[in-house]
């Protein structure tokens, strides 16, 4: 079980990304010493993921890594699954243009099945003898 005690949330002015600096002090000074403190002072790119709300309200959402790693949903997951979701969607499209070009080879067909069906008797002692040229959606008999 993970229990989260504390959160500290922080709006940002920026959409997407923020950079987070976080102060470590080094060794610190006494008195009469002179003032050499050295502060390191690491910077944290963070970058948000948008989501939306069941009620319609768009949100952007970062966390530090350590948040990330603590509680075992890295941002990267969402990202990819972001990326996954894009490549389905074209994919869909194309299926559904070549189920479009599909539809109307068999649309056709199906008139020549139809004309083919429905023709006289006359009509098919002649193509038995000279054959059936199909140009077209006409036969040149």
């Amino acid at each position: 079980m993970i229990l989260v005690k504390d959160v500290a949330i922080a709006i940002v002015q920026k959409d997407d990304w923020a950079k987070v600096r976080k102060y470590e002090i080094g060794m610190v000074a006494r008195w009469g010493d002179p003032c050499k403190t050295s502060i390191p002072v690491t910077i944290e790119d963070i970058e948000g993921q948008r989501f939306r709300t069941e009620d319609g309200r768009e949100l952007i959402i970062g966390m530090t890594q350590a948040v990330q790693d603590s509680i075992g949903l890295p941002m990267q997951a969402f990202k990819n699954m972001n990326e996954e979701i894009g490549n389905l969607r074209y994919r869909c499209t194309l299926q559904q243009r070549d189920i479009s070009f599909m539809q109307e080879r068999v649309e056709k067909a199906d008139l020549e099945f139809s004309r083919i069906y429905t023709a006289s008797a006359w009509k098919r002692l002649v193509w038995l003898f000279k054959g059936i040229k199909y140009v077209h959606g006409r036969d040149n008999s």
